[in-house]
């Protein structure tokens, strides 16, 4: 699907054409390094695409490769997944232009730059080529300083008893103290929208694992994972917390299936993060199924989820896209529509992923993990 919608793309432009980015494919054996035998791109995929259209590889300088999988000694895979492709009109406009493959810091990818060595003429109406999502006065609302009013107001609507934070306290704790305490919260939201600097622990994630019944059996020690914002809900259910172990002779075996579901909604901004998120955490991938649960109403967003789901899945991630013809319950339906299939039958807890600080990087077994008690 993604080649043909590439094909559709490239047909659709007349004159000089370049794309640059991740293709996830490799083209040859010099763009891998360990992992499993090189083998063909199968047909119709990227080579298939550039003889059809005529597309030139623009090279690169550097290092030779683009992604990692940041895997441990031998298990750590290299290929040159990123790439620039121009047509003959662009190459021969800009005959002279390069890809430097630049250092990655925290990503999987590495950041390529693009070249040129010429100095052409930009069109005037570049710009109007991306269509704005938000206008200049929402713009400046949603980065204008909220008020102290806004903030007691904030404050005032949370839910008294439903929404406690990482440190146990509820909102009723702010709403009953907030003469006391008023002025650090408000010092604190203050300061980050001055700054940028957003005080640690503000945006700390939750992990925890729910039972799908009310006895499941199990014979060793599981994380708990669910990930909330700051203030989100908690598990009714306590547990006994003690700390993972892995099992020489089970392997894999000793831990339970995993689905992971992310309820999406026409989130552009952040359905990478989330899918990348669940797609890395620390879990043996043979244990984990992701749900990807798609109500967006924009086609655009909704093809790019899709897309995305299929990057992953090129990579060997068990991922599962999945959409409906209605939004009935919102999110919450959403979740409960993703039950229905057959393949969820064979996991033994379910993990919602939805907000997360972006700094942290999502880990099962780097948690405290449970088993449920007896009675609880």
């Amino acid at each position: 699907m993604f080649w043909n919608t590439l094909l559709r793309m490239i047909e659709s432009f007349t004159g000089p054409w370049l794309g640059i980015g991740d293709f996830n494919e490799i083209l040859a054996i010099s763009d891998k390094r360990d992992g499993r035998p090189y083998a063909s791109p199968s047909f119709g995929g990227l080579p298939s695409v550039m003889q059809e259209k005529g597309l030139v590889d623009l090279g690169f300088l550097g290092n030779p490769f683009t992604w990692t999988n940041k895997g441990p000694l031998q298990a750590n895979i290299h290929e040159r997944l990123d790439r620039g492709l121009g047509n003959p009109q662009w190459r021969i406009l800009f005959p002279n232009a390069t890809i430097k493959h630049l250092p990655a810091f925290k990503s999987d990818h590495n950041p390529i730059l693009l070249n040129t060595a010429e100095n052409p003429v930009i069109p005037p109406n570049l710009e109007d080529l991306i269509l704005r999502s938000v206008s200049e006065e929402d713009n400046r609302m949603l980065c204008a300083m909220p008020s102290q009013q806004e903030i007691s107001k904030a404050i005032n609507h949370m839910g008294s008893n439903k929404v406690p934070g990482p440190d146990g306290m509820t909102a009723m704790f702010y709403k009953t103290y907030w003469k006391t305490i008023k002025r650090d919260v408000i010092n604190s939201v203050t300061s980050f929208f001055s700054s940028g600097y957003l005080l640690k622990g503000q945006n700390h994630t939750h992990i925890a694992l729910i039972p799908k019944s009310d006895n499941p059996i199990l014979g060793v020690y599981w994380p708990v994972f669910v990930p909330v914002k700051l203030f989100g809900r908690k598990p009714e259910k306590r547990y006994k917390w003690e700390p993972m172990k892995d099992d020489v002779e089970l392997g894999n075996s000793a831990y339970p299936m995993v689905l992971v579901q992310i309820p999406m909604y026409n989130e552009i901004e952040v359905y990478q993060l989330l899918i990348g998120a669940a797609c890395g955490l620390s879990w043996p991938s043979d244990r984990i199924i992701i749900q990807v649960l798609d109500d967006s109403t924009d086609p655009l967003i909704k093809d790019m989820v899709e897309l995305e789901c299929q990057r992953w899945a090129s990579k060997g991630i068990n991922i599962q896209y999945q959409i409906r013809d209605n939004r009935n319950g919102y999110k919450a339906g959403s979740l409960k529509e993703g039950f229905k299939h057959d393949y969820v039958k064979q996991c033994d807890y379910v993990a919602i992923l939805r907000g997360f600080s972006t700094r942290t990087r999502l880990s099962l077994s780097d948690h405290p993990v449970s088993r449920p008690q007896p009675g609880t």
